[in-house]
């Protein structure tokens, strides 16, 4: 009850479970828009919750390992999770809208096809690039 309270009343969407056996899965079943770092022994972890898990990309590893300090999976699991977190806020962009919102400031008059092939030329091919600065940017292919 406390993880669901958090979740819609606290607006915590992310948490770490650290469990014996697969007792949480009920929990994570019921949130599917709260992310989710499982801990548990693989022991006590069959191969059915494992796959449960898997499917539902939910990110899961062994408190085992932890005795014997091989975190890196786990650290990597983290950072994976938050990156991914923090670019979709940054880069969550409605590429249909953003060609109809240039083509209607430009005053343009295209047809189906016309905003088709612009579509696919330009929007389609954008790519990432890091600059020498470490800064993000969207880099508009020109022919």
């Amino acid at each position: 009850m406390g993880i669901s309270r958090a979740f819609y009343k606290d607006n915590v969407t992310a948490f770490i479970l650290l469990s014996s056996d697969s007792d949480f899965w009920g929990v994570i079943s019921s949130l599917p828009d709260a992310d989710f770092l499982v801990m548990v022994e693989e022991g006590k972890c069959g191969p059915d919750i494992q796959n449960a898990l898997e499917q539902d990309g939910t990110y899961y590893c062994f408190m085992d390992d932890f005795c014997t300090g091989n975190i890196k999976t786990f650290k990597n699991a983290m950072f994976v999770s938050a990156l991914k977190d923090e670019m979709g806020k940054a880069l969550a962009i409605d590429t249909h809208a953003l060609i109809d919102d240039i083509i209607r400031n430009l005053r343009m008059d295209v047809s189906a096809s016309e905003k088709s092939n612009f579509y696919n030329k330009y929007i389609r091919k954008m790519r990432l690039e890091i600059d020498d600065n470490g800064i993000l940017k969207i880099k508009v292919q020109e022919e």
